[in-house]
């Protein structure tokens, strides 16, 4: 039988490996940033721009799950459903500013 601690430990273990994930998005693209800085000043700005909302996004979306934990007595199924919502929505931030970058 999962319980909370289980979610929990589980979604805790998830959102590490989303901010190292971020962490390591950000790195390379401030060095691929560098490499545009020359070329394409305006995409660059732009893509600038595009990659601190993701960031962004990802560490509100972050204080919200932890946020909802803390609350979450009795409420799994509800929460689950929010969390499943919550990592679409994040995983179309990124698979669409990955293909603007491929455009």
């Amino acid at each position: 039988m999962t319980t909370a601690h289980d979610i929990r430990t589980s979604i805790d273990r998830l959102l590490d490996r989303w901010e190292s994930s971020a962490t390591s998005f950000e790195r390379e693209t401030t060095a691929a940033l560098g490499n545009l800085a020359a070329a394409h000043v305006d995409e660059m700005v732009d893509l600038a721009g595009r990659m601190k909302a993701v960031i962004g996004q990802l560490a509100s979306f972050r204080q919200a799950v932890s946020a909802g934990l803390s609350g979450m007595s009795g409420q799994g199924a509800d929460v689950a459903a929010d969390l499943v919502g919550q990592f679409d929505r994040a995983k179309d931030l990124f698979r669409h500013l990955f293909e603007d970058l491929a455009e």
